[in-house]
């Protein structure tokens, strides 16, 4: 007699058998292969990435007609996880009256141009109005809303054009802001003083914690950020002549010392007003913003801010470490950090909880090398074709961008405990599969790597809609990609994407990105270290249409399944776990159990006349899987201890095989 124990918690699949979906035909390109391992790489996924910028500017509009403004201005069924209120307009948008300046964006003019697109009607308009209606209709969408807050120095007074040179801050065209009302908060006011020349952000913020609760009440708004892209505020003369977005609005050129002082007072006037708010911060443009604040090239000097010695320096540069690609040169990322958490250890509370930066691929104008471009945000092995990375041009020197390892590696060193963010992202390819492609794997990334929030710019529709669709609503019920990522590498990442994650109900996704636009894949999916699912269904989306398929709904046995991917497409498979076995089909040979009820093990006995294989699952009254065992043969008089510990009281069904003979066994679990 041989006697067996095994733990019945542990998943396995009875037999392993390989199925093959296939779609529209045969591929033509060599087999690759998906590993996915539920016990690998296991962190939550932020919501958060799923977001967007609302109310973005269409440059397809041809006339005034075609303006979409509120709701309207981007498509539905996205189900995003976050919108964000922010853009060049922010800097200058005075809550007061609801004007604002988008500086050389739009000609320096003062206007109505945020309140009007966010759908809040027209002139004159109430206190913090575009605001207001930004987050009534987060509230509508389901979404978290994240809102820009000015702190360059000023905001727009009027809306009557175009501020011309003469008229640069301070004048009349523009209102002075403070971070500090004087005799607050029993100053403060829902229907501010317009004729008193401040705006008073503190008040700004009193008004909307009046309106919708303070963070973490049921409407009220979890998150701020402190303005947007600082370092071109106003920088030195490019050789196009511009000097920056605000020129007008911030008169000087900006410094270092200027923003980290101005970012301070911000972020402890949200931490004072509403403490439990998330700050989000400095929100920075991109490249030469991250090495050094600002840097120009005017076609004979590079020039950068006038303090920028004080932290082009150690520990900032390296570390202290020597290598000076431990960062990439994002040197300013880092003494940003450092300060800000030295203001916080002043002021004894975290005074930047999300840092920000916005991320616009550069080698992403055609297809072939947008569907490429998203490695720049992770692959060491990739090196994009661009100024950034180039030989000489002091970042990367020749190196893989690796954006975000290289930002969290500055956060782990400088600001521990900081999440990071991305307000703005964009790797272009809005009508064409090359986008959903793009788009598709930089929100898999993001999850993958452990990004805390997200947001898309530019117009949400046609392919960079089907993104997140394909995440978000791919069956048109809101039905979303998990919210724990698990380990699913390809063994091609030049030709293949692929992410997974586990969804709270225990069904396993992934998500595949066939990155050949002529070709159809061969994709064989092996599934570990546990799989208990057996059916799946796919949907997907590609060069055919914008609009989310599905082409397969099957059951399968085993561990391995292939999959046939259209060309250009990215599909998303939903591996679930089938409950409609019936047991009532199936009769007792000669197995029983030896305790039963059992407190906390029981034995399977048997008798078999030859050589067979024996295995069983375990399920509970509802029908659903609770473990599996499969041994080697047995022959003869054999009995299997069942260690049930971790099973709830209750009643369960053994349903097995000895050979091909199956089995049902009734039992009985008291704790």
């Amino acid at each position: 007699m041989k006697t067996r124990t095994t733990r019945v918690l542990v998943p396995m699949l009875l037999i392993a058998f390989t199925f093959l979906i296939a779609h529209l035909g045969k591929a033509q390109n060599l087999p690759i292969s998906v590993t996915i391992n539920t016990a690998q790489n296991v962190k939550p996924i932020s919501p958060l990435i799923y977001g967007i910028n609302a109310y973005v500017y269409d440059t397809e509009w041809k006339t005034e007609a075609d303006w979409k403004v509120g709701l309207a201005n981007v498509a539905s069924g996205l189900n995003v996880g976050g919108r964000r209120l922010g853009g060049n307009t922010m800097t200058s948008y005075n809550w007061e009256n609801g004007f604002s300046n988008s500086g050389t964006d739009s000609h320096n003019e003062n206007n109505d141009f945020q309140s009007f697109i966010t759908g809040a009607g027209g002139a004159p308009y109430s206190p913090g109005a575009a605001l207001v209606t930004f987050h009534d209709h987060s509230i509508q969408l389901g979404a978290s809303s994240l809102l820009d807050l000015p702190c360059a120095g000023f905001v727009a007074t009027d809306g009557d054009g175009e501020v011309v040179a003469g008229d640069a801050a301070p004048s009349a065209r523009w209102k002075a802001i403070s971070f500090s009302k004087p005799g607050a908060p029993g100053s403060f006011a829902m229907s501010p003083d317009l004729a008193d020349n401040t705006v008073y952000i503190d008040e700004e913020l009193n008004f909307l914690v009046t309106t919708f609760g303070a963070a973490g009440s049921p409407h009220g708004i979890p998150a701020y950020e402190l303005d947007n892209e600082p370092g071109l505020w106003h920088t030195a003369p490019y050789q196009n002549g511009l000097n920056g977005t605000h020129p007008l609005l911030h008169k000087d050129e900006t410094t270092c010392a200027d923003l980290l002082s101005r970012n301070a007072q911000l972020a402890s006037a949200i931490k004072r007003l509403d403490p439990n708010a998330a700050v989000y911060g400095p929100a920075m443009w991109g490249y030469p913003e991250y090495y050094s604040f600002w840097s120009v090239y005017d076609g004979q000097t590079v020039h950068q801010p006038s303090d920028w010695g004080l932290y082009n320096i150690e520990p900032y540069t390296t570390n202290n470490t020597g290598d000076e690609y431990r960062y990439n040169h994002m040197t300013w990322v880092n003494a940003y950090l450092a300060q800000m958490k030295s203001a916080s250890d002043i002021a004894g509370k975290r005074l930047l909880d999300v840092f920000s930066v916005h991320y616009y691929a550069l080698d992403s104008d055609n297809p072939a090398s947008r569907v490429q471009a998203p490695r720049s945000l992770w692959d060491p092995t990739y090196v994009e074709n661009s100024y950034i990375t180039q030989n000489g041009n002091g970042f990367t020197d020749g190196r893989g961008l690796q954006l975000i390892p290289k930002l969290l590696q500055s956060i782990a060193d400088f600001y521990p405990d900081t999440k990071l963010a991305l307000t703005e992202w964009d790797f272009g390819g809005r009508h064409d599969a090359s986008g959903v492609i793009a788009q598709a794997d930089a929100l898999g990334i993001f999850g993958k790597f452990g990004v805390y929030a997200a947001d898309y710019f530019f117009p949400v529709d046609d392919y960079i809609a089907a993104a997140f669709r394909i995440f978000r609503n791919y069956d048109g019920n809101n039905s979303t990609f998990g919210s724990t990522s698990v380990s699913a590498e390809t063994s091609d990442i030049s030709k293949s994407s692929s992410y997974g994650s586990l969804d709270d109900q225990g069904n396993l996704h992934l998500i595949y990105i066939n990155k050949d636009l002529a070709q159809g894949e061969d994709v064989t999916i092996t599934i570990g270290p546990d799989p208990k699912w057996n059916h799946v269904t796919a949907y997907s989306v590609g060069a055919a249409s914008s609009t989310i398929t599905k082409i397969v709904d099957m059951d399968f046995a085993g561990a391995t399944v292939n999959f046939s991917s259209p060309s250009s497409a990215v599909s998303h498979l939903v591996f679930t776990k089938s409950n409609s076995v019936d047991l009532s089909t199936r009769v007792n040979p000669n197995c029983r159990l030896s305790q039963n009820p059992c407190l906390g093990s029981t034995t399977l006995c048997g008798s078999s006349a030859e050589a067979q294989s024996l295995g069983f699952d375990i399920f509970d009254c509802l029908g659903r899987s609770c473990g599996s065992h499969v041994t080697e043969a047995v022959q003869g008089s054999f009995s299997l201890r069942i260690d049930a510990e971790q099973l709830a009281s209750g009643s369960y069904t053994i349903a097995g095989h000895l050979g091909l003979t199956p089995f049902s066994l009734q039992l009985l679990v008291l704790h």
